[in-house]
C-alpha cells in the first residue's frame, strides 16, 4: 500500500511540474487574456489614471497589460482564465499576495538570470467591483524583492492595500 502512495504521489508531482511555467510565460499568457491588452508608452510613475491600481517610485517595468471597465460577465471570463493561468505557476515563487474573491492581488519573484542581485517580478492585481485586471512584469533589485516579502497587505471585502514604502503601493477601494 504504500508503495503504491508514493508511486501516485510521484505521478502527481510529475503531471504539476510538467505543467508548471515561469514568470515570463505566465505574463505573455495574462496578457493573451480575453479583454487585456499591452499597454504602451504609459507614464508607469501612476498607472492609477489608467484603471491599473498601482502607483510605482521605482520599479524598471518591462511590460503591462490592462483590462478595464470590464461588465459581470467579462470580469468573470477574463478573472478566470488568470486564475487559471497563476495557477501553473509554482507556488514557492509567490513572494506575497492577498485574495477574497473580490479584490485580489499576487505578487510572485524569481532570480532574473544572469545578473546577480535583479529578480523577476510579476504582479497581478484585479477587482470584480471595479471590473479591471492588471498585470505588470518587472525587474526588481533583491532589496526591492525582500520588501515586497515583508510587506503587510490589508484586505476587507472589495478593498485592498498594500504599501511597500520607497517602492509602489497596489491600492483598491
Amino acid at each position: 500500500m504504500k508503495k503504491i502512495l508514493i508511486t501516485f504521489a510521484i505521478a502527481v508531482l510529475s503531471i504539476a511540474s510538467a505543467s508548471a511555467i515561469n514568470l515570463q510565460e505566465a505574463f505573455t499568457a495574462l496578457s493573451n487574456l480575453p479583454n487585456v491588452t499591452i499597454k504602451e508608452n504609459l507614464d508607469l510613475k501612476d498607472l492609477t489614471n489608467n484603471k491599473c491600481p498601482i502607483k510605482l517610485d521605482s520599479l524598471k517595468i518591462a511590460q503591462v497589460a490592462i483590462g478595464y471597465d470590464l461588465n459581470a460577465e467579462k470580469i468573470a471570463v477574463t478573472g478566470n482564465g488568470a486564475y487559471t493561468i497563476l495557477n501553473q505557476i509554482p507556488f514557492q515563487y509567490m513572494i506575497n499576495g492577498a485574495n477574497n474573491n473580490n479584490v485580489c492581488a499576487f505578487l510572485y519573484s524569481t532570480p532574473y538570470e544572469g545578473h546577480t542581485g535583479l529578480n523577476h517580478l510579476l504582479i497581478a492585481v484585479m477587482s470584480g467591483e471595479w471590473g479591471t485586471v492588471c498585470f505588470v512584469d518587472a525587474i526588481v533589485e533583491d532589496k526591492e524583492k525582500d520588501a515586497i516579502q515583508a510587506a503587510s497587505v490589508e484586505i476587507k471585502g472589495n478593498n485592498l492595500n498594500m504599501v511597500i514604502p520607497n517602492y509602489f503601493n497596489i491600492t483598491i477601494n
